[in-house]
């Protein structure tokens, strides 16, 4: 069954198993080291470190706790600095207690700890109460509890800890002894598996040798068949009348034969010394990459491609390939330069057509002249008349016009046109019965062997319209223009009168003595003091603005001319200013009303002041009288007989009556001015 295996099947098959034996030995290695590496980190953790905490409790406990009491009446310490040397000292031991009880603990050493609790218990509660005697500095109280407690020798607290940290040694050996026996065993099984390895490698080795020395014996004896087999293959491409050659993986040609040579322009030993990339530039290869040193043994490649001749010029050929399993590739090609050429200009005459017939803006259609059958109509042609293209497709082309018109639409399309010809306004009508009027060009040409029409179709509807619309608001404007008391004028950006009215007529001869039908413009005939305020204002209008003012001009006899005067800018869609608007207003009888009025307002305030004056001096005589007539009606009331006090009443009376008739004579004195 193994011979049944290829050489190179058999060569995979050797190193699959050096790889196997390689990826074996380090598993088996990986998982040894992991378990040294556990105990190694167990070793620290569990045992170094721990022993560490043990040392310091031990130390904390025996230097400095047990001989406290000592210190203290030997005055090597005072009170205060025992009780804090006692405080870090339990400090330091509780610490580590508690973390020592966190690692990990044999069975026989969570024993000794619950033992060691125990004893702790004691001696923290000896160390309480040596704390509290610190605290009162009670001399005799301290020496007798030095000598009662610490008194064992060694204290059991500190044996307990020395005990554990006995046992730290011995769990320690035992990890150092578990490591020794893993190397040991790792060391025996990598040199079992190595040794195995070299026995089975070697013995595929020479065996994988021997097939292929049987496999060259082979090649040699097949080697002189190969050899006729390609003089016949040789000789078969040299005599072939198309292009033909053979490349490498990397595209180098390593057989070509006279017809290429000829087309690409190239020698057979320059080619023999080129890549196929030499014939495409960048731009060809980004446009057609290179498809052979994809495609898979067996492969047949054929297309289109773009050779560079030797000259420069480009050549088109079309192509088939083949690859061998040797990664080689047999190409054929011939040119098809001519053929590429026909079809760019029959491409171009279909993109011409579309262009100038489908996408034309213009509506268009084309009709025979043998039955009047519309063959052919853009989009635009179709969306005037309201119907989609395959409902006129093929539909005469009465379709589109009115009964009354068939006749004549008859006899336009027998009679002949040489070249184009424009038909005049005709009505169309559409599918809703809309009628159209249509400007109609027509020329008569031949599409696809028949004669037909070609009809371009203008809708002028809304410019007939338009246009009536135009004439009716300018005989309109004319009406308002020759009947306004308003001057009008049209200027230009140069400031030529482009129109004006008659109003604006008389006013240029009446105030500038000026002539339209003579050269020159009007405002050079102005005087300076009236033409530059004017042409400010002007100024203004171009730059977008409306101007509105008044002004007034001299005329005889000490009177003045008064006008108002108002710019409209002119502007087209993109807001460029091309003219303006001039209109001008005699406001002269306005203005004499305005002062006529002024002047009257004046007179009135005048006459008011003096009636105020008067009705002011006259109350102020009519109080006198008034005033003593009130006394008077007073004592009169006392005594209502006094003759005396009657005939003072009276003569106020008359006085008061003839003060009344000089306000009378007054008034008909000022009516009168």
């Amino acid at each position: 069954m193994f011979n049944k295996f290829s050489v190179s099947a058999k060569l995979y098959l050797l190193l699959l198993i050096t790889a196997a034996g390689l990826v074996g030995l380090g598993l088996f290695g990986i998982d040894d080291i992991k378990k040294m590496d556990d105990n190694t980190h167990s070793l620290y953790a569990d045992r170094v470190l721990p022993m560490q905490q043990l040392s310091d409790m031990r130390f904390a406990f025996a230097a400095e706790i047990l001989p406290m009491a000592q210190k203290v009446e030997n005055h090597l310490l005072t009170y205060d600095k025992a009780r804090e040397e006692l405080r870090q000292a339990q400090e330091t031991i509780n610490t580590n207690w508690q973390a020592y009880k966190l690692t990990y603990l044999t069975p026989q050493e969570a024993q000794l700890v619950k033992q060691t609790d125990l004893v702790k218990v004691r001696a923290d509660a000896a160390c309480g109460e040596l704390q509290s005697i610190l605290a009162k500095g009670d001399t005799v109280t301290l020496e007798r509890f030095a000598r009662q407690r610490f008194v064992a020798n060694p204290d059991p607290f500190f044996v307990k800890l020395t005990e554990l940290m006995a046992l730290q040694v011995r769990v320690s050996k035992e990890l150092l002894n578990n490591n020794n026996e893993i190397y040991q065993r790792s060391t025996t099984r990598f040199l079992l598996l190595i040794l195995g390895a070299l026995i089975l490698s070697l013995s595929l080795s020479f065996y994988i040798v021997k097939n292929i020395r049987d496999l060259i014996g082979r090649m040699l004896n097949s080697s002189y068949l190969i050899k006729e087999s390609e003089e016949r293959y040789r000789s078969l491409i040299e005599q072939a009348s198309d292009a033909i050659y053979v490349n490498n993986a990397k595209g180098d040609f390593t057989q070509v034969n006279d017809s290429m040579c000829k087309m690409v322009g190239y020698s057979r030993e320059e080619l023999l010394t080129m890549n196929v990339r030499d014939l495409l530039s960048a731009d060809l290869l980004k446009l057609n990459p290179l498809q052979y040193s994809e495609a898979k043994p067996g492969t047949t490649v054929t297309g289109e491609r773009k050779f560079i001749h030797r000259n420069g010029t480009v050549v088109d050929i079309e192509i088939n390939g083949k690859k061998f399993t040797d990664d080689r590739t047999l190409v054929i090609f011939h040119d098809i330069t001519e053929r590429k050429k026909a079809e760019a200009e029959l491409r171009s005459s279909e993109q011409k057509y579309k262009l100038l017939f489908e996408s034309n803006p213009v509506p268009l259609s084309m009709i025979a002249k043998d039955d009047l059958s519309i063959i052919a109509i853009n989009q635009t042609a179709a969306d005037l008349y309201g119907y989609t293209k395959d409902e006129l497709l093929n539909k005469t082309a009465s379709i589109v016009r009115l009964e009354e018109d068939f006749e004549q639409q008859k006899r336009y399309f027998q009679s002949e046109v040489n070249g184009p010809t424009d038909r005049g306004i005709v009505r169309h009508v559409k599918k809703d019965g809309t009628i159209l009027f249509v400007n109609v060009i027509v020329n008569d040409i031949l599409f696809e062997g028949r004669v037909v029409r070609l009809v371009l179709s203008s809708d002028v509807t809304e410019k007939l319209k338009a246009e009536a619309l135009l004439k009716t608001t300018e005989a309109n404007l004319q009406t308002i223009l020759s009947t306004t008391d308003t001057a009008y004028a049209l200027l230009n950006s140069d400031l030529d009168i482009l129109e004006y009215n008659k109003k604006a007529l008389l006013f240029a001869k009446n105030e500038f003595q000026f002539d339209f039908n003579n050269k020159g413009k009007v405002f050079d005939q102005m005087p300076e003091n009236r033409r530059l305020p004017f042409l400010a204002h002007v100024k203004n209008a171009f730059k977008g603005q409306t101007i509105s003012y008044e002004v007034s001009y001299p005329r005889p006899e000490n009177k003045q001319s008064w006008y108002s005067v108002r710019m409209f800018p002119i502007s087209d869609t993109d807001h460029q200013i091309l003219g303006l608007v001039l209109a001008i207003d005699d406001i002269t009888e306005r203005k004499e009303a305005e002062q006529s009025l002024q002047s009257a307002y004046e007179r009135i305030k005048t006459n008011v002041q003096f009636i105020r004056e008067l009705i002011w001096k006259q109350s102020h005589i009519l109080r006198s009288p008034l005033a003593n007539l009130k006394g008077l009606m007073g004592l009169l009331r006392a005594d209502p007989g006094d003759k005396e006090v009657l005939g003072h009443i009276e003569n106020e009376f008359e006085r008061m009556d003839a003060v009344l008739l000089e306000m009378a004579e007054d008034s008909s004195k000022d009516e009168m001015s």
